[in-house]
């Protein structure tokens, strides 16, 4: 594992200092719960995305060979 230093003012650190011991945690653990899912997330949104495209890709709506026009589509 690496060790990363980062900055933060002394009230934004004592609140969240004082929250992870009321929660029975350790700072440095939620630091690095917080830094995985924030890695995972773009993984995450990456397979979403690519699952998303090859659903779109692979719909068949039966239109009979019809063609709307813009009018159509939007009337209410």
């Amino acid at each position: 594992m690496k060790n990363v230093t980062i900055q933060v003012d002394d009230a934004t650190l004592r609140a969240a200092s004082v929250r992870a011991s009321r929660e029975g945690t350790r700072l440095e653990d939620v630091l690095r719960d917080a830094l995985v899912d924030y890695a995972r997330a773009t993984d995450d949104a990456a397979r979403f995305m690519s699952a998303l495209r090859a659903t779109i890709a692979d719909v068949q709506v039966p239109t009979a060979g019809r063609r709307w026009s813009r009018d159509e589509l939007h009337e209410r």
